[in-house]
């Protein structure tokens, strides 16, 4: 749980930094369509998706929606978001799933409209594929050298052990003239 809540930590701040960003670029560019401002960054990145909210709550696009069906985002996190607060998402307990459910929301105003602007991973199939494969691979790669280690290591312990029973054995018929070297 240790290295899962370092990547997901390392992951969030990440997502803020990228949101920090683009919420520094609105104030900059002031752009007369959020949506359509917010549409381009989707297109412009594939790690992370942006999902805006408008004063009242309302999604301007269609809302992400988890493994089991449910919308990654609730109500209470928007309504959060939009009193001014950064939002966190803080469970990373789900180990399949946890990457996929970490998200960070930012406040975001164009001209005298507050938004809640939400970020959240995108991991498409191919890219999940991917991830599953080098962890197979590097995964055999550590069993094959450990048991080659083993087999190094079980060597140099078994064969002294056998050395000495063939001493006991010679002792114990009555030759004392044994040397175990």
């Amino acid at each position: 749980t240790f290295f899962t809540n370092t990547i997901s930590s390392e992951l969030q701040s990440e997502m803020l930094a990228v949101g920090r960003q683009l919420v520094t670029l609105s104030d900059e560019v002031q752009p007369a369509n959020v949506d359509s401002f917010v549409a381009g960054s989707n297109r412009l990145n594939e790690n992370y998706l942006f999902t805006l909210f408008d004063s009242n709550g309302e999604s301007l696009e269609k809302i992400p929606v988890d493994v089991k069906g449910r919308p990654r985002i609730q109500s209470s996190e928007v309504t959060d978001v939009l009193k001014g607060h950064i939002y966190k998402s803080l469970d990373f307990s789900a180990p399949l799933h946890g990457i996929t459910a970490i998200k960070v929301g930012l406040p975001l105003t164009v001209g005298n409209q507050n938004y809640a602007l939400f970020i959240h991973t995108n991991f498409t199939d191919a890219a999940r594929s991917q991830i599953q494969t080098l962890i197979v691979f590097v995964l055999a790669i550590v069993l094959i050298v450990g048991s080659i280690l083993i087999l190094i290591a079980s060597r140099y312990l078994v064969n002294p052990l056998k050395k000495l029973t063939l001493a006991t054995e010679k002792l114990a018929r009555g030759n004392f003239n044994v040397n175990v070297s």
